[in-house]
């Protein structure tokens, strides 16, 4: 035991020597994982994305403020915009800064123009950078245009009359005759068109079929966070079954199994160190999960001691490849033949719950696809104890198993070609 524990030190020293190694195999799954989180919204609060749009308004009118009033509903609003109001010297210079989604320029006559459907332009000048958000703007101001339109072929009318009409001398509003009259137009342009919108000549109906209550959602993030976390054990026990090749080629490899220690020892000090160092990026991993991307893992203490378990498993697994091929280039190709197909049909490059059910199915029937869901069980809480402990007692069984094996490879044939 001694022998292990001295070759583990020695193994821990060599690999904290270089820490660019530990943090590239750490540092690569995070940045998906970051990448992904961002691309799919890593706020958590659901809330959409807004284009600030930035409004010079030349105008000054009732109807140039009620369009900036429109578009400024914020927190709440159902408009995904959020305006601000400027002067044209700031809105060009910020608009040229990329601070903004669109600048928006209100003319002057704005107002007059659209009462008497007459010629405007609204100038609109999109941030390049963007390229969904002043879209979004643009369409809105189309639908504006249309708007207005359709509001001049049915009210148009009552609103030149309203133009047109002037109080009499001496007095602050229009006759009655003349309010009256209008409001008998107003009154028949809506009866021409209550057939249509009262009710609508189309009717929408959505029927939300009963779920059942499985408790509250879980965070995509929080799903996405065991299969990159697994990746990364996978690139690290990859890793670290080549280091066998590094010490054949240095001679400490022959060293080491021509001493009277026997060649389990020399194996059992390797996986240890292989275990703590798994057990390290582990913690640093979940550390870095709840901090930098604010996930709610649960039972971190569990889920660094499953990780390291499952880790010496892919050790395992990948270390006999390592030990049958005959150079270290067909080792590593062999390694990646069989890494890639498990990493992607294990849940690694994407959770269970994002591919298809067939898919699912046979990933959560590979070894790491398994210790997976175990893992994801333990960080969401939903793991049950009896089963949980006949899993670890399962993979410690199959450790074993491993671990005769490539003892018996390490002693035989492998040691008398180093």
């Amino acid at each position: 035991m001694s022998f292990a524990l001295l070759t583990a030190k020695k193994d821990l020293r060599r690999h904290m020597r270089d820490p660019v190694s530990l943090l590239l195999w750490l540092g690569i799954p995070l940045a998906i994982a970051g990448l992904i989180r961002l691309a799919f919204g890593g706020g958590g609060d659901g809330a959409g994305l807004r284009a600030h749009v930035l409004v010079v308004d030349l105008d000054q009118s009732f109807l140039s403020q009620f369009l900036l009033g429109a578009m400024g509903q914020q927190q709440g609003g159902e408009l995904p915009f959020e305006a601000e109001a400027v002067d044209l010297e700031e809105g060009r210079r910020r608009i040229d800064d990329g601070d903004g989604s669109a600048l928006l320029i209100i003319p002057e006559g704005f107002a007059e123009a659209v009462l008497e459907e007459q010629a405007c332009t609204l100038e609109l000048v999109k941030n390049p950078a963007q390229r969904i958000l002043p879209g979004m703007v643009e369409e809105a101001l189309t639908m504006l245009v249309d708007g207005v339109y359709y509001v001049h072929r049915t009210f148009g009318e009552p609103l030149r009359s309203i133009l047109e009409s002037e109080p009499a001398d001496g007095a602050f509003t229009a006759p009655n005759a003349e309010v009256a009259r209008i409001s008998v137009e107003i009154n028949e342009a809506i009866e021409n068109i209550g057939e249509l919108i009262f009710p609508p000549a189309i009717e929408l109906v959505v029927e939300v079929p009963e779920e059942e209550d499985d408790g509250p959602g879980i965070d995509f993030g929080v799903l996405f966070f065991p299969s990159m976390l697994f990746m990364t054990l996978f690139f690290l026990a990859g890793g670290l079954t080549e280091d066998f090749w590094v010490e054949r080629t240095q001679g400490t490899l022959r060293r080491a199994l021509v001493t009277p220690n026997r060649a389990a020892a020399f194996l059992l000090g390797k996986l240890l160190a292989a275990v703590a160092l798994i057990a390290l990026v582990s913690a640093a991993a979940h550390v870095l999960g709840q901090l930098a991307f604010g996930l709610e893992l649960q039972n971190v203490p569990l889920a660094i001691l499953w990780s390291a378990v499952a880790g010496a498993f892919l050790v395992l697994v990948l270390l006999p490849i390592q030990l049958i091929a005959s150079s270290q280039r067909a080792a590593n190709l062999l390694g990646n033949l069989v890494m890639m197909p498990l990493l992607m049909l294990g849940g690694s490059f994407f959770p269970f719950e994002a591919m298809p059910d067939w898919m699912a199915a046979v990933g959560k029937r590979t070894p790491n696809g398994w210790a997976l869901e175990q893992l994801k069980a333990i960080t969401t809480g939903t793991y049950d104890v009896p089963s949980l402990a006949v899993a670890f007692g399962g993979l410690l069984a199959v450790c074993a198993v491993l671990f005769a094996l490539c003892t018996w490879r390490l002693g035989g044939a492998f040691a008398r070609s180093a």
